[in-house]
Order: C-alpha cells, then sequence, then structure tokens
C-alpha cells in the first residue's frame, strides 16, 4: 500500500511540476491592456446591413443557417489600446475564407487573406487562430472582415476579436490554455514513455496488450487536446490543426473499445463483437471520407455524437453486469472505472457543446477544462492499474521460480535434482558434440546417519556440496540424483583436466577430515566420455537397432560402472588397512 501511494504521488507531483514549467515558461506579465472587440459591430449580408452586432450572438441579428459561397462583412472601428510597439489581433476563422482590411476614409490597406484557392477548389478549410499585424496608427480606422462560407451553415457565432500587443495576445492566449497544454504534453509524454516499454515487454510478458491500446490512447488524446484547444495554431495551420482534432477524435472510441475489450471477458460477448465493429468501423469510414473529399468530418460530428451515446450507454451496461456479478480483478476495476470517468467527461462535454451550439452560450473555465480533467483521471487510474500489473506480474514471477526451484532442484545442496538431470541428459543426447559424464558416490553416508543421525548425515552432504562447487567452473552442470549420488556432465574438457578436478576434490575432502576430524569424508568417482561410447556402439553389430537416442544415458551407465570400479578399490584399501591395523 505504501509503494503504491509514493508511485502515485511521484505521478502527481511530475504532472504538477509539467503545469509549473509551463506556467513559468508561458507567462509573461502583459505590458499593455488587451481590449476585447465585443460589440459595436456593422454586418453587411446579401445587401442587408445590421447595427451594433455581437459577434459571439451573431445569430440573434442576422437571418441563419449559412449556405456555402454567402459572404459576410464585418466591421468597427478600431479604439486605441495605447502606445503598441507591435499591435496586432488575434481572431478566429471557422471554415471559411477570409481577408481582413483597414480603411483609414477611402483608403484602403489589406492586412491578412487566407483560403481564397481552397474555396475554390472545395479543399478543406478549418478552423484556426490568426495574428493580424497592424500599422502603429491603427486607432481610429475601421477594420473589416469579410468572411466567405465554405460550407453549409460554417458558423452561427463567432469568437470575439483580441486587439493588443503581438506579444501579451501571443502569451495571453497559451496562458489561458495552459491547464489543457500541460495535460496534452503529460499525456503525450505519458503515453510515449508506456508505448516504448510495453513495446519492451510484449512478446515477453503475458497480459500487456491492455498496457499497449492504453499508450496509444493517451498518445492520441494528448494530440486530440493541443488540437481541441488549439494550441498549436503557432506551429500548424487552421486546416491542419483541425484534421488532427477531428482524426484523434474518431479515433478515440475505436481505442477505448480495444481497451475495454482487453478487461473481463468482453471479447467473448457477442453483443460486444459486434458493438465494437459498428463503433470502430464507422469513425474508420468517416475518416476515409473526409481524405477522399466525398464529406468532410465536421460534417459528421452529430452522427459521431450519436455513435458515443450509444457506445457510453452499452459501455455503462457492462460496467454494472461486471460489478454486479464480481467478474473482475482489482486492476480491471481500477481502469474500468478510469475509463468510465474519462468516457462520462466526453459525454458531458458533447452535451455542452450541443447546448452551446444551440443556445449560443460561452464556453466557461470548468467546461473548458472538463476534459483535461478527465484524461488526466484515466492517466492516473492507468498509474494504479501498471503499478498493480507490475506487483502482480513481480509477484508471479517470485512464485513461478519458487515452484522451478522446489521441481528442479535439491532442496539441502541446492545442487539441480535428479528430474532436472533427466531433462538436461535428453537435450544432451540431442548433441554430437563430445562431453564427459562424472559419476560420484559418497563414502560412508549410511554410517554417519546410523552412529551420529541425520542431522550429522545432512551436514555431511552440505559439507560434500560445498566442496563440490569449488572444484568445477560455473559451465559444468552439477547435479544430486539422490542419497548419495552426484553427478557432472562437463563439456569441452580432456580426461587431464578431469584428473585435476576430481584430485583437487578428493585434497578438499582430506582437509575438512583434518579440521572435523569427526568422521572421515571420501568420494568414489568415475567417468566417462561421448566418444567412447560412439565409438564402441559403431563396433556394435547392434546399433543400427538401438540407435543413439540414449547416448547420454549409455555415457552416464559407463562412467557409472568405473565409479563402482573405483569404489571396490576404495573398499578394498580400507579393508587391508583394517586387516593390518
Amino acid at each position: 500500500m505504501t509503494r503504491r501511494v509514493v508511485f502515485i504521488a511521484i505521478s502527481a507531483l511530475t504532472f504538477l511540476l509539467v503545469i509549473l514549467l509551463c506556467g513559468v515558461a508561458l507567462y509573461v506579465q502583459p505590458e499593455h491592456e488587451v481590449i476585447a472587440l465585443e460589440d459595436g459591430w456593422t454586418v453587411t449580408m446579401g445587401g442587408q446591413i445590421y447595427e451594433d452586432v455581437v459577434p459571439q450572438r451573431l445569430s440573434d441579428a442576422i437571418p441563419l443557417p449559412l449556405s456555402r459561397g454567402d459572404v459576410l462583412e464585418l466591421s468597427t472601428m478600431l479604439p486605441d489600446a495605447g502606445d503598441l510597439q507591435f499591435p496586432a489581433i488575434l481572431y478566429k476563422t471557422q471554415y471559411c475564407a477570409w481577408q481582413i482590411t483597414l480603411y483609414d476614409g477611402s483608403e484602403a490597406q489589406l492586412l491578412s487573406e487566407g483560403g481564397q484557392e481552397d474555396l475554390a477548389s472545395g479543399a478543406f478549410l478549418g478552423c484556426g487562430y490568426h495574428f493580424i499585424s497592424l500599422p502603429r496608427d491603427y486607432a481610429g480606422k475601421r477594420l473589416t472582415v469579410t468572411l466567405t462560407a465554405a460550407e453549409q451553415d460554417a458558423f452561427s457565432a463567432i469568437e470575439t476579436p483580441l486587439l493588443g500587443s503581438h506579444h501579451d495576445l501571443e502569451y495571453g492566449f497559451l496562458h489561458r490554455n495552459l491547464f489543457p497544454i500541460a495535460v496534452s504534453i503529460y499525456l503525450f509524454i505519458f503515453g510515449g514513455c508506456f508505448l516504448f516499454i510495453t513495446l519492451i515487454f510484449y512478446s515477453s510478458t503475458l497480459g500487456v496488450r491492455m498496457q499497449l491500446f492504453s499508450s496509444i490512447l493517451y498518445i492520441d488524446l494528448g494530440i486530440w487536446l493541443i488540437a481541441y484547444y488549439n494550441a498549436g495554431f503557432l506551429f500548424f495551420n487552421g486546416a491542419m490543426m483541425t484534421f488532427l482534432e477531428y482524426i484523434t477524435l474518431y479515433l478515440i472510441i475505436p481505442l477505448s473499445f480495444l481497451v475495454l475489450a482487453c478487461i473481463g471477458t468482453h471479447r467473448e460477448n457477442r453483443i460486444f463483437r459486434s458493438l465494437q465493429l459498428v463503433c470502430t468501423a464507422l469513425p474508420l469510414l468517416f475518416i476515409v471520407l473526409h481524405l477522399a473529399g466525398v464529406i468532410y468530418m465536421n460534417r459528421l460530428l452529430p452522427l459521431y455524437h450519436v455513435i458515443c451515446f450509444v457506445s457510453y450507454l452499452a459501455f455503462v451496461q457492462m460496467c454494472f453486469q461486471d460489478l454486479t456479478q464480481h467478474k473482475l480483478s482489482r486492476s480491471d476495476r481500477i481502469q474500468l472505472l478510469g475509463l468510465f470517468l474519462f468516457s462520462t467527461t466526453i459525454i458531458l462535454d458533447m452535451v455542452i457543446f450541443v447546448a452551446r451550439r444551440t443556445f449560443h452560450l460561452n464556453q466557461t473555465v470548468y467546461t473548458a477544462y472538463l476534459l483535461s480533467i478527465g484524461a488526466m483521471l484515466f492517466a492516473f487510474s492507468q498509474l494504479v492499474n501498471y503499478f498493480l500489473f507490475v506487483s502482480e506480474s513481480y509477484a508471479r514471477v517470485k512464485e513461478y521460480d519458487q515452484l522451478t526451484r522446489m521441481a528442479y532442484e535439491d532442496s539441502l545442496t541446492d545442487l539441480a535434482n535428479r528430474t532436472r538431470s533427466e531433462r538436461y541428459m535428453e537435450a544432451l543426447a540431442e548433441t554430437h558434440a563430445d562431453y564427459c559424464v562424472i559419476s560420484l558416490d559418497l563414502n560412508g553416508l549410511k554410517e554417519v546417519n546410523d552412529n551420529y543421525g541425520h542431522a550429522a548425515g545432512d551436514k555431511y552432504l552440505k559439507e560434500f556440496s560445498t566442496a563440490f562447487r569449488s572444484c568445477f567452473d560455473e559451465s559444468a552442470f552439477l547435479s544430486r540424483l539422490g542419497g548419495d549420488e552426484f553427478m557432472v556432465v562437463l563439456r569441452h574438457t580432456t580426461p587431464e583436466a578431469v584428473d585435476a578436478a576430481l584430485l583437487k576434490l578428493t585434497g578438499a575432502l582430506d582437509v575438512m577430515n583434518a579440521l572435523y576430524p569427526g568422521y572421515h569424508r571420501s568420494v568414489a568417482a568415475g567417468y566417462a566420455f561421448r566418444h567412447e561410447v560412439a565409438q564402441k556402439l559403431a563396433e556394435d553389430l547392434r546399433a543400427e537397432d538401438q540407435g543413439v537416442e540414449n547416448m547420454a544415458r549409455r555415457v552416464y551407465q559407463l562412467a557409472d560402472e568405473r565409479m563402482y570400479a573405483d569404489k571396490e578399490r576404495l573398499h578394498e584399501k580400507l579393508g587391508d588397512r583394517r586387516a593390518r591395523l
């Protein structure tokens, strides 16, 4: 629990640090007043003149909707905002070509224009902000904005233009959108890092598919928020920003379904699979239609809202079913909660968007930041889920290692056991390279158990295994077959090297006998090479019938025979010594 809290706290502090750095980098104390040109506009449309129009409530003054090709002209007198070094206007256009002119009496000065060629060719004209530089003597002159609608119902309101210093307008805009910009950066970096980590462990770790899809979803959300709040208008034009906004928006539902399919048993549900197919195919179809120039994505937004609402209702029903039936793990519940909170903010923002378009309401700070808050909640749920996933994976790996040790290691000596040795010998039988098998038998273990107890016998085995390891390098395969039987397999060795290792082992046991004379320690050993058995089989007429699949076992049998011969010699020596005594 403590590690989980620390992990989440570090993530939260990282996000706060991103906001702080953005705030420090983007905040600049305005040198001059920024004036919002909210009223006093004269609008001309179809030969009709409308006086004292408020741009944000344009539909209250003129007949709408607009048709493609309709021309709207707005003009106002520019007030004096002080001695500005670089006076400018921040203006937003929506799906239209524009031309901005400054009039001084009958003299006209074209300040900016755009979208005329795209309008003539039928290309996509998106939404975007523009910085329009003004001359130093702008005050008292008439500003005229001419807009030509590029499609049906291009806009029903116009965002209030701002007048001020270019520097103040630029940094003021970025600072007003500080929170969504910071969230976008955080999601993009967060998703990118998790995607990189997931791809590294994807082939070797089970259960990371949800992390993979979630990471892609975070990157998509990061790009979408930047485009949604037009925070990238300094680097991309309006058409590109709007294209990124809609294409990332339309990918949210397919990616969310991919994440949801990894939770519980949803992907096995026929209704879920059908809904996933429809709600994935339609947004992708919208993107294809946009790229083909058949119909642009912004015109299909109402249909996308319907898909969102239907998907949300199905999602809520699935969540309720899974939670009531207790089908989900703790990790899945956390991930599902984050996805639910985020999808709820999407639906709320959709409702607010439709209400604003219908009733011409202004956007507040709370509604503007709703999506950013939902995205952050989703990201934090992923952090918690990832922590649980790592913890549970670590526990599974640790449990697997323990079970592996129990299955393949001798608990007393920590050497490979008989099961592990048999598997090793099976694999060894497939090789044609030469190797050496040494069979060893510990002398006197039964007498130690009978005379001093099994605790002393266990100590004898541990002492021998310590000396055993010290006489062979790490490339050797060492095992205890059971009782007092041991085995060694050596690759790329010679009889001289084997004799030296066994002599070293005997010397180590003699040192123990001198230091701890309670009982005598000794071992009988015999070894054989593969080439010896292979040669013998080649000379045997029955080799064709027997094959070489038991080659490793035959090598061990020959080594075992030689070990018993060595054991007999030791017993004879011991008998002669006792006879002399």
